[in-house]
């Protein structure tokens, strides 16, 4: 987990840093580290193959080539999580950050500060996380359920 200096230098307050950790932490709660390496590897392996079968070039040269594809191929999915693994790791935050007795509502101010492109801000489909906007509704809504609940454990299916 890596939180950067030029993070820590957005956030407004101990609040919002809790939800930046709790957030990676979600990721690690939920299994999304190991499910990104699975897709890495194959990735790779699926690059490297299409390059070998279309590649005419043999021996060294040909398993260079193959090698690079591979990286390249896994390299690139492993800069980022779906859509949908961000959302969870937002949402098992919330509990994280309530279990460690933080401020919901301050915390979750990261995601106003967050947002680039103000309230209106949607999310591309190349866009590696939801729009800000979208996370902060959802934190919200998290919140109410977190608040409901009497032993601070994620009810979602799947969680």
């Amino acid at each position: 987990m890596t939180v950067t200096l030029g993070m820590m230098s957005l956030l407004g307050s101990e609040d919002e840093v809790a939800a930046v950790v709790g957030h990676e932490f979600g990721h690690h709660v939920a299994g999304h580290i190991g499910k990104r390496r699975a897709r890495s590897f194959a990735a790779g392996t699926v690059a490297g193959t299409l390059l070998g079968a279309v590649v005419p070039f043999g021996g060294i040269a040909g398993w260079a080539l193959g090698q690079g594809a591979a990286q390249i191929g896994s390299s690139a999915t492993q800069l980022a999580f779906s859509k949908d693994e961000e959302r969870e790791a937002d949402y098992l935050s919330v509990y994280l950050v309530a279990r460690a007795g933080y401020d919901l509502d301050r915390a979750g101010l990261v995601w106003v500060r967050l947002t680039r492109g103000g309230p209106n801000e949607t999310a591309g489909w190349l866009d590696s996380h939801p729009a800000g906007p979208e996370r902060l509704a959802a934190w919200r809504n998290t919140i109410d359920e977190v608040r409901a609940s009497t032993d601070l454990v994620p009810r979602r299916p799947g969680r």
